[in-house]
């Protein structure tokens, strides 16, 4: 029975080597990449005042939904094709979308405050935007744009540092200012700000006006998800006249799933890239030394057996 012992383990061992090899060297560069099965919708609340057709600014609660969908036939091992449509309207917390057709907007025209949608590609590793050179054909005739910085996501690994970010509605890229860290339900994130001051946009269909935001993105840094976003937008024709003041952000319930969400893929990200790396590297390593150990045990009583001119018999 002995002498099968070492085998079996220098076998577990090497297995236990490679495997942590595998996990450490491989893996990361798997589980650390944007997946190509993505389809989720993000809810807000908040209050916004909008000029009506009598001139006067009329303030009601808001709510918000973004949905946000992965291409997978026009994606590729580098390149995620991403579709967003988002829409704010007034009235108590509801839903902008038609859940079966997430294209079609189920918002009557006189509660819809703002809606637009945008077709992107980012880097799957690092999430930034990416130019018309990594777009499919297919995603510029459908009306896809070329982007630059951040724009649904921070990439795995965030740091404590500046990034830039993609801001639809002027079309162009602002710094995203790191600011602070941040607990929400016990899980840390960082704090990222990114301001639009007094931007020249066409605020209605062929009606130029000014622009100004001041976002707040609140991100696990480990998978680099967003877990909490918040902005303060105001809007004025060319005159000065303000069409549009807005306060808006994640509802609580879509705070509590984010976490739970981030909590999980963070473990997962931990389990595949620390835990099995360090077992594979330490288990493999001590089952590989006792098997030495034991074939040098082995040859050690062969040695003095032979020399007490006795056969060595196998216990």
């Amino acid at each position: 029975m002995r002498k099968h012992l070492a085998p079996a383990l220098a076998g577990i061992g090497f297995f236990l080597l490679v495997a942590g090899i595998i996990a450490s060297v491989w893996a990361p560069g798997v589980v650390k990449k944007t997946p190509l099965k993505v389809d989720t919708t993000t809810l807000l609340t908040g209050e916004a005042a909008k000029i009506d057709t009598s001139g006067r600014m009329i303030t009601k609660p808001i709510y918000a939904e973004n949905r946000t969908m992965v291409d997978s036939s026009v994606s590729d091992d580098s390149t995620v094709v991403w579709s967003q449509r988002s829409c704010v309207a007034f009235g108590a917390e509801g839903r902008c979308f038609d859940q079966r057709n997430p294209n079609r907007i189920v918002v009557p025209t006189d509660e819809l405050v703002t809606g637009s949608s945008l077709v992107f590609g980012s880097d799957r590793v690092t999430a930034e935007g990416v130019g018309t050179s990594r777009l499919p054909q297919k995603v510029q005739d459908a009306g896809g744009v070329a982007t630059k910085g951040l724009i649904n996501k921070w990439p795995f690994d965030t740091a404590k540092r500046d990034y830039t970010y993609w801001d639809s509605t002027i079309g162009e890229e602002l710094p995203a200012t790191f600011e602070r860290t941040a607990r929400i339900d016990g899980l840390q994130t960082y704090v990222f700000q990114v301001q639009a001051e007094k931007v020249a946009i066409d605020v209605a269909p062929n009606t130029p006006g000014v622009y100004s935001s001041t976002k707040e993105i609140y991100v696990e840094p480990a998978t680099g998800s967003i877990i909490n976003q918040t902005e303060q937008q105001e809007r004025w024709l060319a005159d000065g006249t303000k069409v549009l003041d807005l306060s808006v952000g994640f509802t609580k319930g879509q705070i509590s799933a984010n976490v739970a969400d981030a909590e999980s893929n963070r473990s997962s990200i931990a389990l595949i890239t620390r835990v099995v790396p360090l077992v594979g590297f330490i288990g493999g390593g001590a089952l590989l030394a006792a098997a030495a150990l034991l074939v040098a045990r082995r040859r050690s009583q062969v040695r003095v057996e032979r020399a007490d001119g006795r056969t060595l018999v196998d216990a």
